[in-house]
């Protein structure tokens, strides 16, 4: 038995119009807090990534619900699916932007969307469908199974990067707060300024990742083909003249100035041995990692990987002209939405930002507590190491089962060498937990099986998987 609420409300009586809304909160135990209204600019839902209702989509995929005659109504619930946000992703108030929620009572499933039917009108990309077929799976008690975006049971990720450019000494700053957490950082470097700072980038290169930021502090996009080559072979000419010739093999990240770049850019970037790229929000409607495109027929071994920065910058406080204060309360909000989506956070300061007494130096130290605090729930490494795992995570196949999903079946396409990989577990009744995965082969390595909340458990490989086939059968 289950529910799935479709209600329009409209204010023609209000005696009417409060019945509906106290049957509504009562029923998913949620609060109602108003509307979308068509002049706010909060068209968009993010939803969750590897959530109960929301698998089926990447982490934090942003889809426009249009501007609709039935105004979306906000939602305050524990448990949620998705929040309301604008384009831009600012983040809004906890209580004000639940867009989908869900809840089980006795037996009952079920889910609410704030907005209607009207908006799927907009999503030209197809998610919307998804994300009610799993939400429907999720309401008749069907279990899946799906791929879990990140390694060892983590809910996220965060890559905690500088670009380091002008007042480069400043990055001794931001290294040694990463340093007193033992979090690996990226310092995408600008090698015109670095080369007045070799000692600086060589002592950074000890527990960090060293990586290009251009030699010039000048965007990448509409520029021509020989100039872009130009100008990156200048580039790793000057890093090799900081860190070496057999460092520089081990350099293998960009930022482009200004997040300017373009096709030709990645093309020629992979030419030179980059292997990942860190741009702006334009970029992606996920908040993942994502394979470049720009060149056909480049298969994931050997593709750019592309990891969006979709959190504020220090450039985003300084031009919103924000104190301590509300910068903090910001940076705050920012953690807790990028956890809960299952995204990937980059979290850019800029090291002529980073004087001691800044305000970004003064941000970070409890941001990174955060992380700490949650060391269990998101993955936190160099661009390098989400690059990688980004790869070794595709080489796993598998495709999510239906119904009562009894087994997990997946592949390991060559080269191997997956260390991690987690699969995901959805309960068929709250607390329905996984109790135990059998190997169906006596070669095969046992996985670790581990409750996430009530509706969902993990079942994580931390061995090395090698290629091949592996089959299990799951006990609940």
């Amino acid at each position: 038995f289950f529910n799935f609420l479709s209600i329009g409300i409209h204010r023609r009586n209000n005696y009417k119009f409060m019945d509906a809304v106290r049957f509504i909160e009562n029923l998913l135990q949620m609060k109602i807090t108003g509307k979308v209204a068509n002049e706010n600019p909060e068209h968009f839902i993010n939803t969750f990534g590897d959530g109960p209702l929301s698998w089926s989509i990447p982490g934090g995929n942003r889809i426009f619900l249009g501007e609709i005659a039935e105004s979306p109504l906000r939602i305050d619930s524990p448990r949620l699916a998705a929040r309301y946000f604008d384009w831009q992703r600012y983040p809004a108030a906890k209580n004000t932007n639940g867009a989908i929620a869900f809840f089980e009572k006795t037996g009952s499933r079920r889910a609410y969307f704030g907005f209607s039917e009207s908006s799927w009108e907009y999503d030209d990309r197809l998610e919307l469908p998804k994300l009610l077929d799993a939400t429907i799976a999720w309401l008749r008690h069907e279990r899946r199974v799906f791929k879990a975006a990140w390694p060892n049971g983590n809910l996220s990720a965060q890559l905690l990067e500088m670009d380091t450019e002008d007042k480069y000494a400043n990055a001794v700053n931001f290294a040694r707060h990463l340093d007193e957490a033992k979090l690996k950082g990226t310092f995408y470097s600008l090698t015109s300024v670095a080369t007045k700072n070799k000692d600086i980038v060589n002592k950074l290169a000890e527990k960090h990742e060293i990586a290009y930021h251009a030699e010039i502090h000048f965007g990448f996009k509409g520029k021509s083909p020989e100039v872009q080559q130009e100008r990156l072979e200048k580039m790793v000419a000057e890093m090799q003249d900081i860190v070496g010739a057999r460092t520089l093999k081990k350099i293998t990240g960009f930022r482009a100035p200004t997040e300017s770049w373009d096709e030709t850019t990645e093309k020629l970037l992979r030419k030179i041995g980059i292997r990942h790229h860190v741009v702006g929000p334009n970029a992606s409607e996920d908040r993942m990692p994502f394979f470049s495109k720009s060149e056909i027929g480049v298969g994931p071994e050997d593709a750019l990987v592309v990891l969006p920065r979709t959190q504020m910058d220090d450039l985003n406080y300084q031009r919103l002209k924000l104190n301590l204060p509300e910068a903090s309360a910001l940076i705050t909000l920012d953690f807790d939405y990028l956890l809960e989506s299952g995204a990937l956070g980059v979290l850019s300061v800029h090291s002529q930002n980073y004087a001691a007494d800044g305000m970004m130096a003064k941000l970070t130290p409890p941001y990174i507590k955060r992380l700490q605090e949650h060391r269990n729930d998101i993955f936190v490494g160099s661009g390098t190491d989400i690059e990688s795992w980004w790869r070794a995570r595709e080489r796993v196949i598998h495709t999510p089962g239906k119904q009562t999903a009894t087994s997990l079946i997946f592949d390991v396409r060559s080269p191997g060498n997956v260390k991690g990989i987690t699969f995901f577990v959805t309960h068929s009744v709250a607390e329905g937990v996984l109790k135990g995965v059998k190997a169906n082969r006596a070669d095969l390595p046992q996985p670790e099986v581990s409750r996430l909340d009530a509706y969902r458990s993990a079942i994580i490989f931390r061995q090395e998987l090698k290629t091949g086939r592996y089959d299990y059968s799951l006990e609940f």
